[in-house]
C-alpha cells in the first residue's frame, strides 16, 4: 500500500540508481558500527529495498518530513509494526552522520551481495559459499577512497 506517494518528491538520478547497492552496503556497515545487530540491519535494508523499488526517489527525498510522514501512515508500515518507518529513520540518521547524500560511498557492493541488490528480494550471501573475485555492481571503475 505504497501507491499514494506525494508527487512533489524528487526522483533518483541515473547515478543514484546505479549506486543503490553501494549506498545500501555503506548504510548497512554504518548500522553495524553503531551497534545494530546483524538481524536488525538486515531487516532495515530489506525494507528499504522495497521502498527504493516502489518509489525510486532521490536519497534526499527519503529524508524529507513529507516522505517520513507518508511512510508512517501507510497501511503496510502499520501492518508490519512500523518497520518501514524505522528503516527510513535509520537511513536519515546515517545521512545526518555522514553529512552528504552523495558518493563516494564508504563501501563497494559486488554482485554476490544480494542483500544490497535492490532488484533481488532475497537475503544475504551464504558465508559458507566461497566468493569469487567480482566487479563492483553498477559504477564501473568505482574505487573506495
Amino acid at each position: 500500500d505504497f501507491d499514494a506517494l506525494p508527487l512533489s518528491l524528487e526522483k533518483a538520478s541515473k547515478e543514484e540508481t546505479k549506486a543503490l547497492a553501494h549506498i545500501l552496503k555503506s548504510f548497512y556497515t554504518w548500522m553495524l558500527q553503531e551497534g545494530q545487530t546483524q538481524k536488525s540491519a538486515d531487516r532495515y535494508v530489506k525494507k528499504l529495498k522495497v521502498l527504493l523499488r516502489e518509489h525510486g526517489l532521490s536519497m534526499k527525498a527519503y529524508t524529507t518530513r513529507e516522505y517520513t510522514a507518508f511512510v508512517r501512515r501507510c497501511k503496510e508500515n502499520l501492518k508490519h509494526n512500523g518497520i518501514y518507518g524505522a528503516a527510513v529513520r535509520q537511513l536519515q540518521m546515517w545521512f545526518e552522520a555522514r553529512g552528504s547524500f552523495e558518493g563516494p560511498w564508504e563501501e563497494t557492493a559486488v554482485s554476490s551481495d544480494t542483500l544490497f541488490d535492490v532488484q533481488h528480494s532475497g537475503s544475504r550471501h551464504n558465508p559458507d559459499t566461497p566468493l569469487e573475485p567480482e566487479k563492483p555492481m553498477g559504477l564501473a571503475g568505482n574505487t573506495r577512497t
